[in-house]
């Protein structure tokens, strides 16, 4: 469904050309507009690593939830956090899918060595793992197309020239206000584009979430200190704060559920930290450890 069919429900503006998607790597989780220097539209440029993320994170995360398929097609999640909680206490896979998924990033910044595992059950827990990884990937897009319709590329300050296979392109700073706007719209452009498909709102309004979240976790691994993360955009902690109560207001309903998904994450990043300082010292005395200590960190992490 194209964005662009659902836009105009929130914003009165002449149709304009929709910005090229391209896939160009800068870092392993960038997604900027850019400006090209010629009479090209502005460009959505996006690491190929978030979508790897995203699948490894939607996947682990539909082990986690209970789930079941009602009438052959419609897939049902039970967000009860007892429930929850009972499965990951149970299961180890989860503790040490997320540690491998959080040592792979903090060691070599790249999520596609981190491997992709699959439920049992493929379909079943498959088909709720995309609908959040879709509803994760359709709002980082729609995020960037918010900073388009809203203006926001005409009135950012440029922060320098990069040059991608000899196309230039501005670089552009961005300020808090901006990305608060642009998560909103983000998120209202993405419903009704994946209520098209079926979707459950609280399967959306979960991967809307799940990709803030993530943001996240990825801001405590890269330790990026606090000036540098205020200086394009807020954290991604302070985001979902205020998109969540933005959401609550315009559709008029309590999304006091998505706190489990703050548990749960807190649950999963406690045993990543335990583990992490339980294997810190063989890392460090490692020789090679460049070389070889994610692998050895693997090793230790399914012992």
């Amino acid at each position: 469904v194209d964005i662009h069919k659902v836009k105009d429900n929130f914003l009165s503006c002449k149709e304009l050309p929709l910005p090229i998607i391209g896939t160009i790597e800068f870092e392993f989780f960038t997604a900027q507009v850019r400006l090209p220097k010629s009479n090209m539209s502005p460009i959505i440029i996006f690491s190929s690593g978030i979508i790897h993320f995203a699948h490894i994170i939607t996947n682990l995360l539909a082990k986690v939830i209970p789930i079941e398929i009602r009438e052959q097609t419609q897939v049902w999640i039970d967000m009860d956090i007892e429930k929850i909680l009972t499965n990951v206490h149970e299961n180890k896979w989860f503790e040490q899918r997320f540690v491998d998924l959080c040592m792979c990033i903090l060691l070599t910044r790249n999520p596609r060595l981190c491997s992709l595992d699959q439920p049992k059950d493929n379909r079943i827990f498959r088909m709720l793992s995309n609908r959040l990884s879709d509803a994760f990937m359709t709002f980082i897009v729609a995020h960037e197309c918010a900073h388009y319709y809203l203006g926001h590329l005409n009135m950012c300050e440029q922060a320098d020239i990069v040059k991608v296979n000899q196309i230039e392109y501005e670089k552009i700073k961005l300020n808090w206000e901006q990305e608060y706007d642009a998560d909103y719209l983000g998120a209202l452009l993405t419903l009704p584009v994946l209520f098209e498909r079926k979707y459950e709102p609280i399967q959306i309004i979960s991967g809307i979430y799940i990709s803030l979240l993530s943001i996240n976790i990825i801001e405590c691994l890269q330790i990026i200190p606090e000036d540098r993360i205020s200086f394009t955009h807020p954290s991604g902690k302070k985001r979902l704060i205020e998109l969540k109560n933005k959401l609550e207001k315009i559709l008029k309903t309590d999304l006091t559920v998505l706190d489990i998904y703050d548990q749960l994450f807190s649950i999963l990043w406690d045993k990543f930290i335990n583990t992490f300082q339980n294997i810190e010292k063989q890392v460090l005395e490692s020789e090679r450890q460049r070389l070889i200590s994610y692998e050895k960190i693997k090793e230790l992490i399914y012992q």
